[in-house]
């Protein structure tokens, strides 16, 4: 009887843990399920603008301030360059303004300049320096009847940050905020830290669905682990870059690697074996698009 009453009481608890894992009140949740990341999209759009058109860049602290005495803002100065980027996220095409502030383009390398014009595509890779903040978009709360605004800024902290690093792509609007600049000059003496002189250098603005989408949040991850759906702001200077990049070692320059000719190696790929594989990370995909770059 023993015997039959502990197989009873077993069977109960596996259908409890079953039920349970059926019953959306139990297990993990995800914090970002149903964003529309279309209106996200638009709401990064206003965030964006809102804090371009209110500040300006300081040249005597080299950052960026509130306007306070009629200084051009940033949305109107000539150094704000704006490239539409379109990204798609959960089967949506969506379209994204990317916004680079340009502070020095940089001198460039002679050993770069017959290929793009001197500066990277959006796929080479590239030796940088960088830090990131998060911008805090602007709120506004009535209390008594006194309204009091607030955000409109970038956070105090740095998210992340490193100095004389190679990346490969790194996010996706990084990587095309990088096409804006020409890299420096290695003035590095025998013996001495690596050193760089006329660089480019400059903000990104990447808006969330260009930098870390909650579409990419893995089930039993930290949410907080990233800055998921968050406008992200890099200071950023360029020291180098290798001209037509080959990641795959193929013999074709991976931003030759585009069938479509949209110039983003990253959504093509044409190998049935391997079809979740970018062909520019394939060597067995070994044909070349021009498409008149």
């Amino acid at each position: 009887m023993k015997k039959i009453k502990y197989s009873f009481v077993l069977i109960v608890t596996l259908l409890v843990l079953i039920y349970s894992c059926d019953d959306p009140n139990f297990g993990p949740v995800n914090p970002f399920e149903g964003t529309d990341y279309e209106v996200l999209a638009t709401e990064n759009e206003e965030d964006i603008t809102k804090f371009l058109s209110t500040h300006y860049y300081n040249e005597v602290l080299d950052s960026i301030k509130p306007i306070e005495n009629g200084e051009t803002s940033l949305l109107n100065s000539a150094n704000l360059k704006t490239q539409q980027v379109i990204e798609t996220i959960e089967n949506r095409d969506i379209t994204f303004n990317l916004y680079t502030y340009v502070i020095e383009e940089g001198d460039g390398n002679v050993d770069h300049d017959e290929i793009n014009g001197g500066k990277p595509t959006n796929i080479d890779s590239l030796l940088v320096n960088y830090s990131g903040r998060v911008l805090v978009p602007e709120t506004s709360t009535v209390e008594n009847g006194v309204t009091t605004i607030t955000g409109n800024e970038l956070s105090s902290i740095n998210f992340d940050s490193n100095l004389t690093t190679w990346i490969a792509s790194g996010i996706l609007g990084w990587s095309y905020g990088f096409t804006n600049f020409k890299p420096g000059n290695n003035t590095t003496n025998n013996g001495d830290a690596i050193t760089y002189g006329g660089v480019g250098r400059g903000f990104i603005f990447i808006p969330s669905g260009l930098a870390y989408p909650s579409s990419e949040f893995v089930l039993g991850n930290n949410p907080l682990a990233r800055p998921y759906d968050q406008v992200l702001v890099f200071k950023v200077e360029l020291l180098d870059f290798v001209p037509d990049t080959d990641h795959d070692n193929d013999g074709v320059p991976s931003i030759l690697e585009s069938p479509d000719c949209d110039k983003n190696p990253r959504n093509d790929s044409n190998d049935k074996f391997f079809p979740g594989l970018a062909d520019y990370l394939n060597p067995n995909i070994t044909e070349s698009f021009d498409c008149n770059r």
